[in-house]
């Protein structure tokens, strides 16, 4: 049900997780099944790292990628999760809420923003969730955007060591993900990143706010923004709202949020240091 101009800029949105649609409801102009499944399976392959399928090609066991692991089981508990909120909570037909939470789910882990259908209408409990899954981006060297599984990986594998450690201070203690031991400069690097990614967010949602957003939307523009989803977590600027509306300053500081998300924060933050210019 898909001409070759949709096709073709579907295809190259969907394979670099970039989220762009010739239409304005986005997959949800199409109402089609299949259109979705084959969306959804792409969406997941751009946020595999790409290594993962050189390694597949060669014959190397890819499947032992605990990031790639990781990833398809977020997406499976959490969009169990929301299927049955909707099924119970909302009342829509368990068939239906399968089918858009799944997708809704996909598209913001791996940070695409193709919609299927208005997910601000499912409430609060949903919003606020999608607003975490964002800070979820998908593996390592893939086409997605905001913080990556392997980031969130060494966090839990340190939180894991800290807890232990209060316990048991003479246990020595490594910090591991599957088999694979990390070094210190390892996870702080980690914790250097999300601390700027932390301190990047609130500095631009109260730029944003001084140019007359109210809280709620000037944070959730610039949390799509930064992470690279592209819709938002409040009506205006969700699956059926646009950015269209804010000022033209607004506009540049929300640019400048997709450039310092993009290029992982540091690589831009650096740029402001005057190390970097005495070289």
């Amino acid at each position: 049900g898909m001409g070759w101009f949709d096709a073709v800029n579907h295809a190259i949105s969907v394979s670099g997780t970039g989220g762009f649609s010739t239409k304005n409801a986005s997959i949800g102009a199409f109402h089609s099944l299949p259109i979705e499944l084959l969306t959804m399976l792409f969406m997941l392959a751009g946020a595999v790292p790409m290594t993962a399928y050189i390694l597949l090609l060669r014959g190397s066991p890819a499947d032992r990628n605990k990031q790639i692991i990781t990833l398809l089981r977020i997406v499976f508990y959490v969009g169990l999760s929301l299927t049955l909120y909707l099924y119970f909570a909302d009342n829509k037909a368990f068939f239906e809420a399968l089918r858009h939470s799944y997708f809704t789910v996909i598209s913001i882990v791996t940070t695409t923003g193709l919609a299927s259908t208005d997910y601000i209408a499912w409430g609060g409990w949903v919003t606020t969730l999608i607003l975490m899954l964002s800070l979820c981006g998908g593996c390592t060297g893939s086409t997605g955007g905001s913080i990556k599984i392997f980031r969130w990986q060494v966090v839990f594998a340190f939180l894991r060591k800290s807890l232990l450690s209060a316990v048991e201070p003479n246990r020595v203690i490594p910090i591991k993900i599957g088999t694979t031991n990390l070094s210190e400069k390892v996870s702080i690097s980690v914790f250097v990143y999300l601390l700027s990614f932390l301190i990047s967010l609130i500095v631009l949602t109260l730029i944003v706010s001084l140019d007359g957003a109210d809280s709620a939307t000037a944070f959730a523009a610039v949390m799509a923004c930064i992470t690279n989803v592209g819709m938002g977590a409040v009506e205006s600027i969700g699956p059926n709202g646009n950015y269209a509306f804010f000022a033209p300053s607004t506009k540049c500081i929300l640019t400048f949020a997709m450039f310092l998300g993009r290029l992982e924060v540091i690589t831009v933050l650096v740029i402001f240091s005057k190390s970097f210019w005495r070289r």
